[in-house]
């Protein structure tokens, strides 16, 4: 694969785990500032299992299947396990892609819902929820086309990351750069490295530059540029000059 794509992956990776649903709600669900420091550092030493464990699946599987493709690394291992441990693991796979997916599925539409849908509508609380229906159904439905469309599963999932890591990028610049303000400039940055990843990806990754690098770069680079953009100030409206407030006294 090479060193490029390698480090590409290793950003994208990290990228992706600093917005985990479960780091973001260990962050969200506490209290004060230093809480949530620490919430993020117990959510860190969670994540340190997990990963050894899949390196190290990694490594077994290299050692005793080197001709296999690694993507077939955990159905190979489960051919060479008990059927009793076998069935454990599936059904411990498939319990946690449902919860997964379902959660992130409802996080979505609501975010969509109140984001975008609420603040430039109005809308009742009848009608709200109706929206959130038929987005939570869209929503559930638009994946189907990239797992029919796009065979290659394991690129895709380092896509993900990659759209991911564009939602990290802001998220540190407006942490570290709060001088960086705007919300049309942080919106601007996420559509856009969003549009040019998913871009970069349909064209097969063009002169070789993968696309964590796209959505590693894109975000910064319009957040620049809207930084560069004067933004208009609302206008002041005239005080009333002095024959108008005598005739009104």
């Amino acid at each position: 694969m090479g060193a490029s794509t390698i480090f590409a992956w290793m950003i994208g990776t990290i990228g992706s785990i600093f917005c985990t649903q479960f780091v973001i709600q260990a962050i969200a669900s506490t209290k004060s500032a230093a809480s949530a420091k620490r919430a993020t550092w117990v959510a860190f030493f969670f994540c340190m299992p997990i990963a050894i464990a899949i390196a190290l699946i990694g490594v077994a599987a290299k050692y005793l299947h080197p001709e296999i493709n690694s993507l077939y690394a955990l159905p190979v291992f489960l051919q060479d396990m008990s059927p009793w441990l076998a069935g454990i693991v599936t059904t411990s796979l498939v319990a946690s892609i449902f919860v997964s997916v379902s959660t992130v599925a409802l996080a979505i539409a609501s975010l969509v819902v109140k984001d975008f849908y609420v603040p430039y509508r109005n809308p009742t609380p009848e009608r709200e929820f109706r929206m959130t229906r038929w987005l939570s159904l869209l929503i559930g439905f638009l994946p189907l086309i990239f797992v029919l469309f796009v065979p290659e599963v394991l690129k895709l999932s380092f896509f993900t990351r990659a759209i991911r890591l564009s939602i990290s990028v802001v998220a540190i610049i407006a942490f570290y750069l709060p001088f960086y303000k705007s919300t049309r400039g942080a919106n601007a940055g996420l559509i856009g490295a969003c549009v040019m990843t998913s871009l970069w990806y349909l064209l097969g990754d063009p002169f070789g530059i993968n696309n964590m690098y796209v959505a590693l770069v894109t975000p910064a680079v319009i957040m620049l540029i809207d930084r560069l953009i004067p933004s208009r100030q609302p206008q002041r409206k005239n005080a009333p000059d002095s024959s108008m407030q005598n005739s009104g006294a």
